[in-house]
């Protein structure tokens, strides 16, 4: 029998905020810096306020975001450091050794050594490694690293050393006693250590004294540094018989007190189990009535009162008491009821009953050993604890095996070593980041749909474009824009070229009339001089139009050419965004460039979530790797008792069957 290391969360309070007191250095404000590097200092900044909330699914969630978005270069220790402690309180002990010996393995400043050592020593005694436990504690007595060490961190250490000292020389415990300074949270566990190991090796009065001493110290109150009250003190004065005050309930009570109420519950068992050791059975009953009804301890402490009882022969009420534990218990004890109303009532001479109860026992032990093999089975699905993680589990207590009751109280409540409520949190935290992880994916599957949407389109539109037409129109307005820069560039020659509508209209008019008059001077009707002078006045009116084209031709001419060479410039810019254009309509993957840059950031988010949802996989099912090992342990245990118990009521059976049988033949004799 050895009495479990309660981790107490007070305690666990306190080691967070040393450890951030120890290994943080405050960040100033500097206006110089750059915005990533005040990017960096706030994500571990976010790191440390959720470590110090005690959040580990949320650290190291915040971790591996400060890895991934870029972290201080000089924090990487204590990134390290802090990842550690936070898979130490998920109870992964594994992956929290591996970085913090990782960490250790490099040459590191002393105040990142002294923690590092200080958990490891914590993840090495909680696997029951306590050689390495010894070694950290005795590491941190250098001078040079015992000033990293908070003193709540010291004592804890102390108390592990000397739990190491009580396991190898338990003869030397008094002297081990005295190394934990008896105001010290952790000196009523010491003490009781002290007495398991003697009530073990048969010396029940040291141990009854050792389990006295290990109460009077755990019900010592013990003042915060904050809080100068002795509330947190209050007992449940609720008695622990059920049927003495039906209307009674235990009231509602903070965590460390409900932390020594447990471990009060758990010295009181042993006490009352050393008193009966000894025959002192008043001692004994009133020791098993100080356990609380709602204690984890209540069965057994029940079932051990019984026993106590039918010690000094008071029949009736021992048996009440197992009969009671028979129809309403919820665990090993009571089967173990069972078995102890069959010896009751083969005490009582009541043989036929004796045999009856035995073969009852016998049924519920074999029931208990095949729906102990149901829980193995079904928590070989990850989807089992999924259930107990979730808003299920009253469902889930519904359809567990009321004789194994107590293995999913343990499993729920997280009283234990390995803290499986804090790993069913943490499960269950991770079920919201897988959710919300496949609801993203669902949004970019959607985003993807859209972007082959838009491809389409794109490529739709760009075949439906009648480029042709549009090339026809540029290659005639080229023309077109030709002509006119030859009929610019030969003005200075014919300066006819620039002239306006009017002045066309005119030299038409004068030309049409030369001709007219080329035409009549071949009539003799028409005398010479007349004619001769006619041409005179065609002449000279061509002239003065002339004049006047050749006068504007120097302003005019300049003005066209810059409207050339504007209407140039436009249609050379037409000509290229229509090659640009035809070049896209006949390369799919140019038409589509900026689209596929859409998909490269798509696809990236999308390999990012894919990565995100694998870590969080793998973390939940370290996790539940967990939880069933813990709990294969446990059945495994039970399994074992049951089978004993098994082996024994057949025995007993076999016995049974022997007294009747010798009865007959005296009858037969007589």
């Amino acid at each position: 029998m050895k009495l479990k290391y309660f981790p107490l969360k007070l305690g666990l309070v306190l080691v967070l905020i040393a450890l951030v007191l120890a290994v943080t250095t405050p960040l100033q404000a500097q206006d110089e810096q750059d915005v990533p590097s005040r990017l960096e200092q706030l994500r571990f900044g976010q790191v440390l306020y959720e470590y110090f909330q005690q959040q580990p699914l949320a650290t190291l969630h915040a971790i591996e975001l400060a890895k991934h978005n870029g972290y201080p270069a000089d924090e990487q220790a204590r990134l390290q450091l802090i990842e550690g402690g936070a898979n130490l309180q998920l109870g992964m002990t594994r992956a929290a050794t591996q970085h913090l010996e990782a960490l250790l393995a490099e040459t590191q400043p002393p105040e990142i050594q002294a923690q590092a050592w200080y958990w490891l020593a914590k993840t090495a005694f909680q696997q029951g490694a306590y050689q390495v436990s010894e070694q950290a504690h005795t590491l941190l007595q250098d001078e040079t690293l015992e000033d990293y060490i908070e003193l709540s961190q010291r004592n804890e250490l102390e108390y592990q050393s000397a739990y190491y000292q009580l396991q190898t020389n338990p003869q030397a415990w008094q002297q081990t006693l005295g190394v934990i300074d008896t105001n010290s949270i952790w000196f009523p566990y010491l003490v009781a250590n002290a007495g398991i190991q003697a009530f073990n090796s048969g010396d029940y009065e040291l141990a009854t004294e050792l389990f006295v001493d290990a109460i009077k110290s755990a019900s010592t109150p013990r003042q915060n540094a904050w809080d100068w009250s002795f509330d947190w003190f209050k007992v449940p004065t609720v008695s622990w018989w059920p049927w003495s005050e039906p209307e009674a309930q235990t009231p509602q009570i903070d965590t460390e007190t409900y932390e020594r109420n447990v471990l009060l519950d758990r010295l009181y068992l042993l006490l009352g189990q050393a008193f009966v050791q000894q025959n002192n059975f008043p001692a004994a009953f009133n020791a098993f009535k100080q356990i609380q009804a709602d204690s984890l301890y209540a069965e057994q402490g029940l079932l051990a009162y019984g026993w106590a009882l039918a010690n000094d022969s008071r029949w009736s009420e021992a048996m009440a008491i197992w009969q009671y534990l028979q129809q309403s218990g919820k665990g090993l004890p009571a089967l173990q009821a069972t078995h102890a109303l069959a010896y009751g009532y083969e005490q009582q001479t009541d043989y036929q009953q004796a045999f009856a109860m035995l073969g009852t026992s016998l049924e519920q032990l074999e029931s208990a050993r095949i729906s102990l093999n149901a829980i193995v089975e079904n928590s070989a699905y990850t989807e089992f604890f999924y259930r107990l993680a979730t808003e299920e589990q009253i469902e889930s207590s519904k359809q567990w095996p009321r004789i194994h009751q107590d293995l999913l109280v343990d499993l729920l409540s997280g009283d234990n070593q390995t803290n499986t409520a804090k790993q069913l949190n943490g499960v269950l935290q991770l079920l919201d980041v897988n959710r919300l992880i496949a609801q993203q994916q669902q949004t970019l599957n959607y985003l993807e749909q859209l972007l082959d949407e838009r491809t389409e389109a794109l490529t739709g539109r760009a075949a439906q474009l009648q480029l042709a037409a549009t090339e026809l129109t540029i290659s005639e307005s080229e023309q077109q824009l030709q002509q006119y820069s030859e009929r610019v560039a030969d003005a200075a020659v014919n300066p006819q070229n620039l002239a306006n509508a009017e002045q066309r209209e005119q030299l038409e008019r004068v030309e049409a009339a030369l001709k007219r008059l080329s035409s009549i001077r071949s009539n003799p009707d028409l005398p010479a001089r007349r004619a001769a002078r006619i041409d005179q006045r065609l002449q000279r009116l061509r002239g003065i139009l002339m004049w006047d084209l050749q006068e504007q031709q120097t302003t005019s001419q300049f003005a066209h050419e810059a409207k050339i060479a504007q209407t140039r410039a436009i249609l050379d810019e037409t000509l290229a965004r229509f090659n640009a254009l035809q070049g896209l309509t006949g390369d799919r993957q140019a038409l589509t460039a900026t689209v596929g840059e859409q998909y490269k950031r798509l696809f990236a988010l999308r390999e990012r979530f894919s990565t995100k949802l694998e870590e969080t996989m793998a973390l939940q099912q370290q996790l539940i790797a967990s939880l069933r090992n813990h709990l294969m342990v446990a059945v495994a245990q039970r399994d074992a008792v049951l089978l004993e118990q098994i082996t024994a009521t057949r025995l007993a059976m076999l016995r049974m069957q022997d007294i009747s049988y010798s009865r007959q033949q005296q009858r037969g004799g007589d």
